[in-house]
């Protein structure tokens, strides 16, 4: 039980078999429901759990590459830069840019689903603290990236969702970048602290 924290000298090589990482198997961790639903389906302040985390992860950065395909990062809290670029993968139940009180820990480009993620999930995470983006999803040329969900997030927020994240951020932070992408679903997700803009 308790928090073990990994902190990284080096970059990690890339992932490229399916993969999941799952912190949520330490014990004592547990996900819980960062912004929860009503029965009409609207977001409501009922029933909202903070997660209980116990990996930290710091330092360098997490890369997923597109020979991966269903994987799946889960139950971290993540003082590093993580790159999705394999399809059909879901991301949950992590604190990106926060240790696992979510203490916010300013980071680059806290996640960036890439050009070859498509019908890649994201839900029920917290992005404490970002510096450009907190969300990134990025393809590279017209319609390349199809089928990203993106609900039930906190960005820019604390872990209970009811203030917002006080720590300086560069100029341009936005709370989703999005290029070249199609049928892009952003759905239940509370936004704060934005700089720049919250939803291109």
């Amino acid at each position: 039980n308790g928090v073990r924290t990994i902190a990284l000298s080096t970059m990690l090589p890339d992932i490229t078999r399916p993969t999941i990482v799952d912190g949520a198997t330490q014990p004592g961790s547990v996900c819980g429901t960062l912004v929860p639903l009503n029965a009409s389906g609207a977001i409501t302040q009922s029933g909202q759990t903070p997660h209980t985390l116990n990996i930290e992860i710091q330092g360098g950065s997490l890369n997923f590459n597109v020979s991966a395909a269903g994987s799946g990062l889960r139950g971290l809290a993540l003082a590093q830069s993580v790159n999705m670029s394999a399809p059909n993968s879901l991301v949950e139940c992590n604190y990106f840019g926060a240790n696992s009180s979510g203490v916010s820990q300013a980071i680059l480009r806290p996640l960036t689903v890439g050009a070859t993620a498509d019908d890649t999930e994201v839900r029920n995470n917290l992005f404490a603290s970002a510096i450009n983006w907190w969300v990134g999803v990025r393809g590279k040329s017209a319609d390349n990236l199809s089928g990203v969900n993106l609900h039930n997030n906190l960005i820019g927020t604390s872990p209970d969702g009811r203030s917002a994240n006080t720590t300086v951020l560069e100029a341009q932070t936005s709370g989703l970048s999005a290029d070249y992408t199609s049928d892009l679903a952003v759905k239940d997700n509370i936004f704060a602290s934005v700089l720049a803009t919250a939803v291109p």
